[in-house]
């Protein structure tokens, strides 16, 4: 990974790069297109914001009047329901045109058409949640 004369307080900058490097190394090429996979920095900004508005957002709101997002809300959990119903069949179809053993099944890292079609669900649903 890293010579045993190179420390980080040498060249900080460089000894981060040559770590990054070996981790990424290690990536899915499979997803290296797809969005928030490529690289860590912007799944970090999202979280880095999520945190601020954590913290910041309630002493903003605190002398304000709650919005109303009943509508909203009900029709938001309708198009989950529907999503994740989709969700749901296109993994069960893939599987059973792949001719997968839903009780157990080593990972497939090919580029096969039902694999990338299931690989790509999980990601979906993880973006969901």
């Amino acid at each position: 990974m890293i010579s045993p004369n190179h420390s980080f307080t040498s060249d900080p900058a460089a000894y981060i790069k040559i770590n990054y490097d070996y981790v990424m190394s290690f990536a899915d090429s499979r997803v290296s297109e797809w969005p928030l996979t490529d690289s860590p920095v912007i799944p970090v900004i999202y979280m880095l914001a999520y945190f601020i508005i954590v913290l910041v957002g309630p002493k903003i709101m605190a002398n304000r009047k709650p919005i109303l997002l009943g509508h909203w809300l009900t029709g938001y959990n309708f198009l989950l329901v529907g999503l994740s119903s989709y969700m749901t069949y296109e993994f069960f179809m893939s599987a059973y045109l792949a001719g997968y053993n839903l009780a157990c099944q080593p990972v497939d890292y090919s580029t096969h058409c039902y694999a990338s079609l299931i690989f790509s669900n999980c990601l979906l649903t993880l973006l969901t949640y």
